[in-house]
């Protein structure tokens, strides 16, 4: 499973690199390490997943080059050039032996001094792409997010889709429990809607909406009464997704042989079929308003 860390860092120390790749494997970070500006550039465009960069402020413009003095300024100017053009947002360090130095021309960066310090310089990547997470899923997930804003005015149910997209891959239990009922959550406000704008009964369980919606006689009241549906609403492959959800979203009703009820993988599962749901509810709402 990816790691929602990787980080790439341009320094031409070898031992040094050795050295931040074993540290961020202790974090569980994808760490890749390029000795040159130009096969760092190489490796940045052709890997969208990179989302932090260390550099150094005196390194190889390329394998050929010795360490030039001007590489910071060339290196900032080529790497947010190719974060603007590819719309990607990465956090950047400088990580150097002349921190003390150079820090007053380059207030806007992260500034650390090389042997000194690194526990900051962990903590501050790991805080800068924390932040970065947020804003990287919105526009990943700009059409679902929009859709529950849009039909669930006041609801919040989008901020709930963000944080259910910004924890999905977690594999803490409580993280687990806690997506599993943002799921639950968002997949019953849906089918809750859908079944009122198709006037199911009222009072009716989940399963009972799941029934009518999809063109099948239920019964209500304690008369028993056989209510039987105009029109069928859902298709297909959209009902299995309804049972499926109806079955996983819950923390309980998944379990394996360990200890531990359910994992990311359910969560992760749960979720794609979400989103296939909320594309249909919206084409739905499109055709029926």
């Amino acid at each position: 499973m990816g790691s929602t860390f990787h980080v790439m860092i341009i320094d031409d120390d070898s031992g040094y690199c050795d050295a931040f790749k074993l540290r961020g494997s202790l974090l569980k970070w994808k760490v890749d390490t390029f000795q040159s500006l130009e096969k760092g550039l190489e490796h940045l465009k052709n890997t969208p997943t990179v989302n932090g960069i260390v550099l150094d402020a005196k390194c190889k413009l390329n394998e050929k080059s010795d360490a030039k003095d001007d590489f910071l300024n060339i290196a900032l100017s080529e790497v947010r050039a190719l974060a603007l053009k590819r719309e990607r947002d990465l956090y950047i360090a400088i990580n150097t032996g002349y921190a003390s130095d150079l820090r007053r021309f380059y207030s806007d960066v992260d500034m650390f001094q090389k042997g000194d310090q690194q526990d900051e310089l962990f903590l501050a990547i790991q805080n800068g792409i924390n932040s970065l997470l947020p804003t990287e899923v919105r526009k990943k997930h700009f059409m679902p997010l929009s859709i529950l804003e849009s039909h669930f005015q006041g609801k919040q149910l989008d901020n709930d889709l963000l944080q259910l997209l910004l924890n999905m891959r977690k594999e803490s239990p409580t993280t687990i429990k806690s997506n599993l009922t943002h799921i639950r959550e968002l997949y019953e406000a849906i089918i809750f809607q859908v079944a009122k704008l198709s006037h199911a009964p009222n009072g009716i369980s989940q399963y009972g909406r799941i029934r009518f919606l999809s063109g099948d006689a239920i019964t209500v009241g304690k008369d028993g009464k056989d209510v039987v549906p105009p029109a069928r609403i859902l298709p297909e492959y959209i009902e299995q997704i309804c049972y499926s959800l109806w079955g996983l979203g819950s923390y309980g009703s998944h379990y394996t042989e360990d200890e531990i009820k359910c994992t990311c993988n359910s969560v992760m599962g749960s979720t794609y079929l979400l989103l296939d749901l909320l594309n249909w509810f919206d084409q739905w709402m499109d055709e029926n308003s």
